[in-house]
Protein backbone atom coordinates (compact mmCIF):
# COMPACT_ATOMS: atom_id res chain seq x y z
CA UNK A 1 0.00 0.00 0.00
CA UNK A 2 1.53 2.91 -0.73
CA UNK A 3 1.00 6.01 1.82
CA UNK A 4 -2.42 4.86 2.88
CA UNK A 5 -3.49 1.80 0.69
CA UNK A 6 -1.22 0.20 -1.92
CA UNK A 7 -4.35 -1.39 -3.66
CA UNK A 8 -6.16 1.94 -3.15
CA UNK A 9 -3.54 4.65 -3.62
CA UNK A 10 -4.96 5.73 -7.12
CA UNK A 11 -8.27 5.78 -5.42
CA UNK A 12 -7.44 7.95 -2.40
CA UNK A 13 -7.92 11.08 -1.22
CA UNK A 14 -6.08 13.98 -3.73
CA UNK A 15 -3.60 14.95 -0.87
CA UNK A 16 -2.19 11.49 -0.70
CA UNK A 17 -1.81 11.31 -4.51
CA UNK A 18 1.38 11.39 -6.05
CA UNK A 19 1.65 13.52 -9.00
CA UNK A 20 3.34 12.43 -12.52
CA UNK A 21 6.78 13.51 -13.04
CA UNK A 22 6.50 16.52 -16.28
CA UNK A 23 8.33 15.71 -18.87
CA UNK A 24 10.05 18.51 -20.91
CA UNK A 25 7.62 20.16 -23.84
CA UNK A 26 9.96 18.60 -26.65
CA UNK A 27 9.01 14.98 -25.45
CA UNK A 28 9.11 12.52 -28.81
CA UNK A 29 5.39 11.78 -30.08
CA UNK A 30 3.46 12.00 -26.51
CA UNK A 31 0.34 10.52 -26.08
CA UNK A 32 -2.41 10.03 -23.48
CA UNK A 33 -1.04 10.07 -19.98
CA UNK A 34 2.39 11.39 -20.77
CA UNK A 35 2.96 14.90 -19.11
CA UNK A 36 4.49 18.00 -21.25
CA UNK A 37 5.65 20.96 -19.03
CA UNK A 38 4.93 24.43 -20.92
CA UNK A 39 6.34 27.60 -20.38
CA UNK A 40 3.35 30.41 -20.24
CA UNK A 41 3.71 34.36 -21.46
CA UNK A 42 2.79 35.50 -18.18
CA UNK A 43 5.64 35.89 -15.58
CA UNK A 44 6.04 32.80 -13.85
CA UNK A 45 3.37 30.46 -15.50
CA UNK A 46 4.76 26.95 -16.04
CA UNK A 47 1.96 24.13 -16.30
CA UNK A 48 2.45 20.31 -16.56
CA UNK A 49 -0.31 19.86 -18.60
CA UNK A 50 -1.38 15.45 -19.21
CA UNK A 51 -4.44 14.29 -20.88
CA UNK A 52 -5.64 11.32 -19.19
CA UNK A 53 -9.02 10.35 -21.12
CA UNK A 54 -10.92 11.05 -24.11
CA UNK A 55 -14.50 10.15 -24.42
CA UNK A 56 -15.36 9.40 -28.32
CA UNK A 57 -18.34 10.00 -27.82
CA UNK A 58 -19.01 11.28 -25.55
CA UNK A 59 -22.74 11.14 -23.82
CA UNK A 60 -24.13 14.42 -22.80
CA UNK A 61 -25.31 15.07 -19.50
CA UNK A 62 -28.66 17.01 -20.13
CA UNK A 63 -30.92 18.24 -22.79
CA UNK A 64 -28.82 21.41 -23.36
CA UNK A 65 -25.28 19.65 -24.10
CA UNK A 66 -26.88 17.50 -26.84
CA UNK A 67 -24.69 17.85 -29.95
CA UNK A 68 -26.36 18.97 -33.10
CA UNK A 69 -27.39 16.94 -35.91
CA UNK A 70 -24.49 15.67 -37.44
CA UNK A 71 -22.25 16.31 -34.74
CA UNK A 72 -20.60 14.45 -31.74
CA UNK A 73 -19.46 15.39 -28.34
CA UNK A 74 -15.70 14.36 -27.75
CA UNK A 75 -14.50 15.11 -24.27
CA UNK A 76 -10.74 14.99 -22.95
CA UNK A 77 -9.80 15.09 -19.53
CA UNK A 78 -7.14 16.83 -18.53
CA UNK A 79 -5.23 17.43 -15.27
CA UNK A 80 -3.49 20.71 -14.84
CA UNK A 81 -0.25 21.13 -12.49
CA UNK A 82 1.07 24.41 -11.07
CA UNK A 83 4.88 23.75 -12.23
CA UNK A 84 5.62 27.19 -11.42
CA UNK A 85 6.27 29.42 -8.17
CA UNK A 86 3.60 31.31 -8.56
CA UNK A 87 -0.14 31.12 -8.60
CA UNK A 88 -1.75 29.73 -12.14
CA UNK A 89 -4.83 31.23 -13.26
CA UNK A 90 -6.02 30.21 -16.75
CA UNK A 91 -9.15 29.52 -18.36
CA UNK A 92 -8.23 26.25 -19.97
CA UNK A 93 -11.43 25.91 -22.46
CA UNK A 94 -9.52 28.80 -24.26
CA UNK A 95 -6.24 26.75 -23.95
CA UNK A 96 -7.00 23.21 -25.90
CA UNK A 97 -7.97 22.33 -29.80
CA UNK A 98 -8.94 19.22 -30.83
CA UNK A 99 -7.22 18.15 -34.24
CA UNK A 100 -8.80 15.21 -36.49
CA UNK A 101 -7.73 13.45 -39.23
CA UNK A 102 -8.44 16.15 -42.23
CA UNK A 103 -6.00 18.37 -40.41
CA UNK A 104 -9.01 20.08 -39.12
CA UNK A 105 -9.15 22.24 -36.07
CA UNK A 106 -11.78 22.60 -33.21
CA UNK A 107 -12.26 24.93 -30.61
CA UNK A 108 -14.17 23.60 -26.99
CA UNK A 109 -17.81 23.85 -26.71
CA UNK A 110 -19.70 24.40 -23.37
CA UNK A 111 -21.44 20.89 -22.56
CA UNK A 112 -21.33 18.73 -19.84
CA UNK A 113 -20.72 15.11 -20.25
CA UNK A 114 -21.35 11.62 -18.37
CA UNK A 115 -18.02 11.20 -18.51
CA UNK A 116 -17.15 13.78 -15.62
CA UNK A 117 -16.61 17.22 -14.74
CA UNK A 118 -15.54 19.67 -16.29
CA UNK A 119 -13.04 22.69 -15.66
CA UNK A 120 -15.03 25.74 -14.41
CA UNK A 121 -14.59 29.25 -16.63
CA UNK A 122 -11.04 30.04 -14.44
CA UNK A 123 -9.39 27.62 -12.47
CA UNK A 124 -6.63 29.28 -10.18
CA UNK A 125 -3.77 26.51 -8.71
CA UNK A 126 -1.31 27.40 -5.84
CA UNK A 127 2.06 26.41 -6.95
CA UNK A 128 2.34 22.49 -6.70
CA UNK A 129 -1.30 21.68 -7.08
CA UNK A 130 -3.38 20.54 -9.62
CA UNK A 131 -6.59 20.36 -11.31
CA UNK A 132 -8.64 18.13 -12.82
CA UNK A 133 -11.02 18.31 -15.64
CA UNK A 134 -13.02 17.34 -18.94
CA UNK A 135 -12.62 20.11 -22.19
CA UNK A 136 -15.85 18.81 -24.36
CA UNK A 137 -15.83 19.64 -28.47
CA UNK A 138 -18.13 19.40 -30.96
CA UNK A 139 -17.28 18.11 -34.20
CA UNK A 140 -18.74 16.35 -37.20
CA UNK A 141 -19.92 12.48 -36.57
CA UNK A 142 -17.47 11.16 -39.10
CA UNK A 143 -14.29 13.21 -37.93
CA UNK A 144 -11.59 10.83 -36.72
CA UNK A 145 -9.86 12.48 -34.19
CA UNK A 146 -6.01 12.43 -34.31
CA UNK A 147 -4.88 15.02 -31.55
CA UNK A 148 -4.88 17.72 -28.94
CA UNK A 149 -3.13 20.68 -27.96
CA UNK A 150 -3.19 22.98 -25.11
CA UNK A 151 -1.56 26.51 -25.17
CA UNK A 152 -1.17 28.24 -21.99
CA UNK A 153 -2.82 31.73 -21.05
CA UNK A 154 -5.89 31.08 -22.98
CA UNK A 155 -4.28 30.07 -25.80
CA UNK A 156 -2.21 33.18 -26.65
CA UNK A 157 1.32 31.52 -25.22
CA UNK A 158 3.86 31.21 -27.69
CA UNK A 159 4.79 27.41 -26.19
CA UNK A 160 2.33 24.85 -27.47
CA UNK A 161 1.85 20.89 -26.02
CA UNK A 162 0.53 18.54 -28.73
CA UNK A 163 -0.40 15.09 -27.95
CA UNK A 164 -1.36 12.47 -30.48
CA UNK A 165 -4.63 10.64 -29.76
CA UNK A 166 -5.00 7.16 -31.83
CA UNK A 167 -8.90 6.63 -31.48
CA UNK A 168 -10.38 6.25 -34.75
CA UNK A 169 -14.29 6.35 -34.32
CA UNK A 170 -16.07 5.62 -31.14
CA UNK A 171 -14.20 4.68 -28.14
CA UNK A 172 -10.30 5.51 -27.68
CA UNK A 173 -9.77 2.34 -25.84
CA UNK A 174 -8.63 4.51 -22.93
CA UNK A 175 -11.56 2.94 -20.81
CA UNK A 176 -11.80 -1.25 -20.74
CA UNK A 177 -14.73 -2.97 -22.11
CA UNK A 178 -17.67 -2.41 -19.65
CA UNK A 179 -17.52 -4.18 -16.38
CA UNK A 180 -21.61 -3.81 -15.97
CA UNK A 181 -23.05 -1.91 -12.83
CA UNK A 182 -20.56 -0.13 -10.51
CA UNK A 183 -20.17 -2.36 -7.96
CA UNK A 184 -19.40 -4.89 -10.71
CA UNK A 185 -16.76 -2.18 -11.84
CA UNK A 186 -15.55 -1.85 -8.77
CA UNK A 187 -15.45 -5.35 -8.11
CA UNK A 188 -13.32 -5.88 -11.57
CA UNK A 189 -10.77 -3.11 -10.39
CA UNK A 190 -10.35 -5.19 -7.38
CA UNK A 191 -9.75 -8.64 -9.22
CA UNK A 192 -7.51 -6.40 -11.94
CA UNK A 193 -5.45 -5.51 -9.14
CA UNK A 194 -5.22 -9.31 -7.43
CA UNK A 195 -4.63 -10.34 -11.40
CA UNK A 196 -1.69 -8.18 -11.27
CA UNK A 197 -3.54 -7.09 -14.70
CA UNK A 198 -2.35 -3.36 -13.39
CA UNK A 199 -2.90 -2.37 -16.91
CA UNK A 200 -6.75 -3.25 -16.70
CA UNK A 201 -6.94 -1.72 -13.28
CA UNK A 202 -5.47 1.58 -14.46
CA UNK A 203 -8.29 1.95 -17.72
CA UNK A 204 -11.07 1.19 -14.77
CA UNK A 205 -10.05 4.09 -12.80
CA UNK A 206 -6.59 4.36 -11.34
CA UNK A 207 -6.13 7.16 -14.15
CA UNK A 208 -8.52 9.43 -12.65
CA UNK A 209 -5.92 10.01 -9.32
CA UNK A 210 -2.85 11.69 -10.43
CA UNK A 211 0.26 9.65 -11.42
CA UNK A 212 1.25 7.34 -14.89
CA UNK A 213 0.81 3.89 -15.22
CA UNK A 214 3.89 2.42 -13.93
CA UNK A 215 3.70 4.68 -10.65
CA UNK A 216 0.51 3.24 -10.50
CA UNK A 217 1.34 -0.42 -10.85
CA UNK A 218 5.10 -0.34 -8.70
CA UNK A 219 2.27 1.13 -5.90
CA UNK A 220 1.18 -2.51 -5.53
CA UNK A 221 4.68 -3.84 -4.68
CA UNK A 222 4.27 -5.12 -0.93
CA UNK A 223 0.27 -6.20 -1.63
CA UNK A 224 -0.12 -10.23 -1.80
CA UNK A 225 -4.01 -9.77 -2.04
CA UNK A 226 -7.25 -7.39 -1.35
CA UNK A 227 -10.43 -9.34 -0.13
CA UNK A 228 -13.10 -6.62 -1.60
CA UNK A 229 -16.52 -6.41 0.43
CA UNK A 230 -19.32 -4.67 -1.17
CA UNK A 231 -21.58 -3.10 1.63
CA UNK A 232 -24.40 -1.05 -0.22
CA UNK A 233 -24.78 0.56 -3.58
CA UNK A 234 -26.78 3.76 -4.37
CA UNK A 235 -26.92 5.09 -7.89
CA UNK A 236 -23.45 5.64 -8.85
CA UNK A 237 -21.51 5.35 -5.06
CA UNK A 238 -20.42 1.97 -3.94
CA UNK A 239 -19.43 1.34 -0.13
CA UNK A 240 -16.96 -0.86 0.52
CA UNK A 241 -14.56 -2.15 3.07
CA UNK A 242 -11.69 -3.78 1.86
CA UNK A 243 -8.79 -6.32 3.73
CA UNK A 244 -5.22 -5.96 1.75
CA UNK A 245 -3.04 -8.58 2.81
CA UNK A 246 0.33 -7.39 2.53
CA UNK A 247 3.67 -9.42 1.34
CA UNK A 248 4.61 -9.15 4.95
CA UNK A 249 1.76 -10.70 6.06
CA UNK A 250 0.08 -7.90 7.77
CA UNK A 251 -3.18 -6.32 7.07
CA UNK A 252 -4.70 -2.92 6.52
CA UNK A 253 -8.28 -2.39 6.55
CA UNK A 254 -9.82 0.32 4.26
CA UNK A 255 -13.37 1.84 4.01
CA UNK A 256 -14.81 4.60 2.21
CA UNK A 257 -17.07 4.63 -0.79
CA UNK A 258 -16.19 5.02 -4.62
CA UNK A 259 -18.23 6.80 -7.78
CA UNK A 260 -18.36 5.33 -10.84
CA UNK A 261 -19.67 6.39 -14.23
CA UNK A 262 -19.87 5.02 -17.31
CA UNK A 263 -17.74 1.97 -16.58
CA UNK A 264 -14.85 3.97 -14.69
CA UNK A 265 -14.30 4.86 -11.52
CA UNK A 266 -13.99 8.28 -11.05
CA UNK A 267 -13.74 9.33 -7.54
CA UNK A 268 -13.39 7.53 -3.92
CA UNK A 269 -13.37 8.41 -0.25
CA UNK A 270 -11.50 5.98 1.37
CA UNK A 271 -9.48 5.85 4.76
CA UNK A 272 -7.84 3.09 7.24
CA UNK A 273 -10.01 1.93 9.68
CA UNK A 274 -7.19 -0.35 11.14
Amino acid sequence: MRTISKSLSALAAAALLVLPTPRAAQATSPGLGDTLTLTGDVTGDVVAVTPLKVADPATAADDVSQPAAGSKLVGVQFRLQNAGSSVYSDAPDNCATLIDAAGQRFSPTIADITAGPRFPGVVTVNPGGSALGWITFSIPSAAQVTGVQFTPDSGVATETGEWTLSTGNGNTGQNPPAAGSPAAVVTAYVDAINARDYHRAWLLGGSSFGGDENQFAAGFATTKHDTLTITSTSGDVVSISLDAEQTDGSHQVYAGTYTVRDGVIVGANVTRVR
